[in-house]
């Protein structure tokens, strides 16, 4: 099996507001992201319609079960079940608030330091 991380974000207005990585393990480490969101939807799907647990997961979502309820629910032995018949399993799912976020290029060293320490 493969590890592969599938990223997600929440966009309200011009913000991306939320983030999460669900990382899986696959047998199909040929697949596209896409086609393995497809296995996860796939899986959760037959969960939710086949399941007590699932329908109530749904309903508690609002109907909008998305990675953040997932989060929730990921370990449950029912929703392991049904994504290993897609043949993938979660690994981790790990979700963000970014309203307290740097931007991706803020610079890590202190570059006054390294040109004091080049000089002496």
């Amino acid at each position: 099996m493969e590890q592969r991380i599938l990223y997600f974000a929440r966009q309200e207005g011009m913000e991306i507001t939320t983030t999460a990585e669900l990382a899986i393990e696959t047998r199909h480490s040929d697949e596209s992201d896409e086609a393995l969101l497809q296995r996860l939807i796939r899986g959760l799907t037959r969960w939710a319609i086949e399941t007590d647990e699932g329908r109530k997961e749904w309903a508690m979502s609002v109907e909008d079960f998305n990675v953040g309820d997932l989060a929730n629910a990921a370990g449950s032995e029912q929703v392991e079940r049904f994504l290993s018949q897609e043949g993938i399993s979660i690994v981790r799912v790990d979700t963000a608030d970014c309203s307290s976020r740097f931007d991706f290029d803020t610079v890590l060293v202190d570059a006054d330091a390294m040109s004091e320490e080049n000089a002496a």
